[in-house]
């Protein structure tokens, strides 16, 4: 499995999980933040943080529903599923010398570890 940003997901079987759907409902949101943005009132401020958290929630379940779909796919044809992200290379490390031994600031080093184990996982 292929993991990327127009296609967010792509399998050997041939799905494809793509990414405008995605996309533009971040566009559109990105929109109504500029917009709540300019008026800088305490209200707007409240507003952009539940907007932050309905835009979170909404792509936690867009990634969920997509998983799910390759994983009972590749299940319904028993095939095993490896996950390839696009900088594959810079999970190498990982691969080698195990998941703690990912390098890089605390936010990056949580995702190629969440990635290291994802590798491993299947």
């Amino acid at each position: 499995m292929d993991l990327g940003i127009v296609n967010i997901a792509t399998t050997s079987t041939g799905y494809q999980a793509g990414g405008r759907a995605l996309n533009r409902y971040r566009k559109r949101q990105l929109a109504l933040r500029a917009k709540l943005q300019k008026k800088r009132t305490k209200s707007a401020k409240r507003r952009l943080k539940e907007r932050s958290r309905r835009e979170q929630r909404h792509v936690k379940n867009t990634n969920h529903i997509i998983s799910k779909t390759a994983t009972s796919r590749a299940a319904a044809s028993s095939s095993r599923i490896r996950f390839r992200a696009a900088s594959d290379r810079s999970l190498a490390g990982c691969r080698r010398s195990g998941v703690n031994s990912c390098s890089g600031s605390s936010r990056v080093q949580a995702q190629r570890m969440r990635a290291c184990r994802l590798w491993w996982w299947w």
